[in-house]
């Protein structure tokens, strides 16, 4: 759709583009780039085989930057729409001003702000001799956030520290705010300068765009979602200060442009600063200043003090921003199952395999006494995940039974038999299968280890047909273009999140959504469920984690699944 749009007032962009003045044609899109490690050490399998995982590591990179021009000449043709894609500050070298102003679009990464030799051409075309002024690395974190309420006493100069036993770096909020003025004071200079057509390196800040175009924008809000001090971080940060995150105006943010759009399948998120924040992003403020974007970033260590002597507001006002933000984005994000469910139907399968005695004893002896309660094969009610520790435990413990494996392994079986035996075209004949991050996708690897027809790496699964299975993390599926080679998602084990579920049932959401959306061929998707029963049949906390999480996207009016079909296959 983004792309049909960007095509069909190609004419007029172009018509606008000014050499003089800065003023290109082009739609700059910014492309999350993805990285993510993950290491589990000495997990014992908990059903009685002998076998460990030790010193599992699975490292996966890739981005959205080589989809997007993959795209952009599917949809368009070859060569038709002037293309320019960056990852580096090396590759805006090889640029001229002309180039930049006359492309149609300009696909670049997210993390482009970390690199050093992009801020040195920031200083060098900005014309920033003084040192003190000069942009260096961002900061690796943002600073952790400071109690609600202060208690106990403050003496001024005092030894004890301002937020009592609270353990944060308060600092590192002054720190990110330095930057950002720095920065900010960067652009301005670098604004006032002139350049010729034939100059090459001209940093992205200096044109004026079209549209900036912000891809899977709720990938940039979420500041705890990695650990404070790692590059993963940074590049978050760094991200965040691109899109101008925390700029009220829209026309001073470092990416100018006509236009703003706001890409994103998961527009129910998990606070109102994050709702807010995304709402802000397309120039909507849906919140009052107590629970404001980019607090963290912009609060000095004394306003921050400030605040908390104010006290905090009321969990009805917090209840109440993140309502309406939430009813903004519900009005104004487009959903792929909203747009394409009445075309393509969703079929819900649910696979059941019972553990064993053994298991239900190992299960007996790992359960902490307040957890007995919820019954011998743990089934709980939807809102009683309140101990992220213990239950984590509970579901490693679930995604390590090899019941799980032997059972993922029957269904993909079945699902090949069928797509054969139906004559289905070999290119969809592919199956997505995707597992928690963590031990449930170290489990999903080992269980299917023996093939040799299954990859980790979308781009080989999209144009290899010997290799029918692509295997991701649930995090880490969203902007995958999967619908061409096939229609059966198979999700391993149902993804916790957190106790709230909103995230989880979202991000779920976002890995049905490869397959079911525009493109589609087939009539029917099908969502195939891996779920672990007690025993003699009984129902457990895989259940109830699969409950929840249909129950939210059930609810959410622009993604029902009331029509969708359900199947149980034991």
């Amino acid at each position: 759709m983004t792309i049909g749009l960007i095509s069909h007032g190609i004419d007029k962009s172009r018509s606008q583009r000014n050499l003089t003045t800065g003023v290109s044609g082009a739609t700059i899109v910014i492309a999350p780039y993805f990285s993510y490690e993950m290491s589990v050490k000495n997990v014992d399998y908990i059903d009685g085989t002998d076998k460990s995982l030790k010193n599992v590591r699975q490292c996966v990179k890739g981005g959205l930057v080589d989809q997007w021009v993959e795209e952009v000449q599917k949809f368009t043709g070859k060569n038709k729409l002037r293309v320019i894609q960056l990852y580096t500050a090396n590759d805006i070298d090889e640029y001229t001003v002309r180039e930049m102003i006359e492309a149609d679009v300009i696909v670049v990464s997210s993390t482009i702000l970390y690199d050093e030799n992009y801020l040195n051409k920031l200083n060098k075309y900005s014309k920033t001799t003084n040192t003190t002024q000069k942009m260096d690395k961002i900061p690796k974190t943002m600073g952790a956030a400071p109690p609600e309420i202060l208690e106990g006493f403050w003496i001024p100069y005092g030894r004890g520290t301002l937020y009592g036993a609270a353990q944060h770096t308060p600092i590192a909020a002054d720190q990110l705010a330095y930057f950002h003025k720095k920065y900010s004071d960067v652009l301005k200079r670098l604004r006032r300068q002139k350049f010729k057509p034939n100059q090459k390196g001209v940093p992205l800040e200096w044109f004026l765009y079209q549209r900036v175009v912000i891809d899977e924008a709720h990938t940039a809000l979420r500041p705890a979602h990695f650990k404070n001090n790692s590059k993963a971080n940074a590049q978050h940060l760094a991200a965040r200060e691109l899109m101008g995150v925390h700029v009220q105006d829209i026309a001073a943010r470092p990416l100018r442009a006509v236009a703003t759009w706001c890409l994103t399948a998961t527009a129910g998120m998990e606070t109102a600063a994050r709702v807010s924040e995304l709402a802000h992003l397309c120039g909507i403020t849906v919140t009052g200043k107590a629970r404001h974007w980019r607090k963290h970033e912009m609060n000095s260590r004394l306003r921050m003090f400030l605040e908390m002597r104010e006290g905090s507001p009321s969990l009805w006002y917090e209840h109440q921003c993140w309502k309406e933000a939430q009813a903004w984005l519900d009005g104004a994000a487009q959903r792929n199952e909203d747009q394409y469910a009445a075309e393509i139907g969703v079929q819900h399968e649910t696979h059941m395999r019972p553990m064993t005695p053994h298991n239900m004893s190992s299960l007996q002896d790992l359960l902490p006494s307040f957890m007995t309660k919820f019954g011998p094969t743990c089934n709980p009610s939807d809102n009683a995940f309140r101990d992220p520790e213990n239950w984590n435990n509970v579901l490693d413990f679930f995604a390590t039974l090899k019941v799980r494996k032997d059972l993922l392994n029957q269904i993909l079986l079945d699902i090949a038999t069928s797509l054969k035996e139906s004559q289905v075209n070999e290119r969809s004949r592919g199956i997505f299968v995707v597992a928690p991050k963590g031990v449930a996708y170290e489990m999903a690897t080992q269980a299917l280890e023996h093939r040799k027809d299954v990859t980790t790496d979308p781009k080989t699964y999209k144009v290899n047909t010997k290799m029918n299975i692509l295997l991701l993390a649930t995090q880490e599926a969203a902007g995958l273009n999967l619908q061409g080679r096939g229609n059966h998602i198979v999700l391993f084990m149902p993804l916790w999140g957190d106790y709230r579920g909103r995230g989880a049932a979202d991000r779920e959401a976002q890995a049905i959504g490869r397959i079911h959306r525009n493109g589609q061929e087939a009539e029917m998707v099908y969502v195939h469920h891996v779920l672990v029963q007690g025993p003699s049949g009984e129902q457990a906390v895989d259940h109830t984690v699969q409950r929840r999480n249909i129950g939210i996207r059930a609810t959410d009016k622009n993604q029902r699944l009331e029509d969708a079909s359900f199947k149980v296959k034991e």
